[in-house]
């Protein structure tokens, strides 16, 4: 049973985690989902992602956990507080529950605390990578009480797992933050590319912006914005205002150029400009004692 792998949820995330755990040998695993009591087409699904796996389907979350250890809960956020709690009932010693959803760190923090308490191993899994091309060799953030135990036995198989911390939500908290970035420039890059498509000059726009990162690297870039932006938010928040006007003369959706101007603008009013002496933030590590300082943070 030392290896015996659960499904919590069965949908794209955990199948494709279970193709990858399948195509090096690894089977003998069991599922169970909400699905399998319903019909139609979402049943029709799960029973193919169940057969081209090779998961054993179960009709519980009892059974599921009475026939497996380690268990990946895979479910959507809005579900897996519950789904967790349903299962802690038959939690074991020998159990290590991976929490894989980006549930709010709040509710990780709670359900880690919960796990703990009754002295069984939580993690909290965070996934950084695409899913649907490394499967479970995806990298993940892991933390809380059961990481380590995690590690030590799913790292021969194969997983990519990084330890940041005994603090279950952590991994999470990694993971949301950093989606603001990554969400944030898909729709960004949506809004430009949209522009500069309709203006025919979405060549000269990516070489220009791939340019300036190949000159400074990312660090440098993104570091030399948000620094330069303690005296120059007010001024940037108008050529914002701007683009949000040429977008919305084009006939396009200006909601990134809008959001940008509020930004700005709301950050312009801390009035850094009117500080005696200027604040010449020249690292970032200035600019976060500044952020303190004035009530930023």
């Amino acid at each position: 049973m030392e290896h015996s792998l659960g499904f919590l949820g069965f949908g794209e995330a955990a199948s494709q985690i279970a193709c990858g755990f399948h195509t090096q040998g690894i089977t003998e695993n069991a599922a169970y989902d909400v699905a399998m009591n319903t019909k139609g087409g979402q049943k029709k699904l799960l029973g193919e992602r169940l057969q081209e796996t090779d998961v054993t389907p179960v009709e519980s979350i009892e059974q599921l956990m009475r026939r497996s250890r380690i268990i990946f809960l895979v479910v959507p956020a809005k579900f897996a507080r519950d789904a967790a709690m349903e299962a802690l009932p038959y939690m074991t010693k020998e159990h290590i529950f991976c929490d894989l959803t980006t549930n709010k760190p709040s509710v990780k923090e709670e359900l880690g605390r919960s796990f703990a308490e009754r002295g069984y191993l939580y993690v909290d899994a965070s996934v950084m990578g695409a899913v649907p091309i490394y499967q479970h060799r995806t990298p993940m953030y892991v933390c809380g009480n059961g990481a380590k135990e995690m590690i030590r036995l799913m790292t021969p198989l194969g997983m990519n797992l990084t330890y940041v911390g005994e603090e279950a939500g952590r991994a999470v908290k990694m993971k949301l933050t950093r989606s603001i970035f990554v969400k944030g420039v898909e729709a960004l890059t949506l809004e430009t590319l949209m522009t500069a498509r309709k203006l025919g000059i979405e060549k000269e726009i990516v070489e220009g912006i791939e340019a300036s990162f190949q000159k400074l690297g990312f660090t440098r870039f993104c570091g030399q914005l948000v620094t330069s932006g303690v005296l120059h938010a007010e001024r940037r928040s108008y050529e914002a205002l701007e683009c949000r006007e040429l977008e919305d003369e084009l006939g396009l959706n200006s909601l990134m150029a809008e959001a940008a101007f509020q930004k700005l603008k709301w950050y312009a009013e801390y009035g850094y400009t009117k500080m005696d002496p200027l604040p010449l933030c020249s690292s970032l590590d200035e600019l976060y004692t500044l952020w303190e300082r004035t009530g930023v943070l």
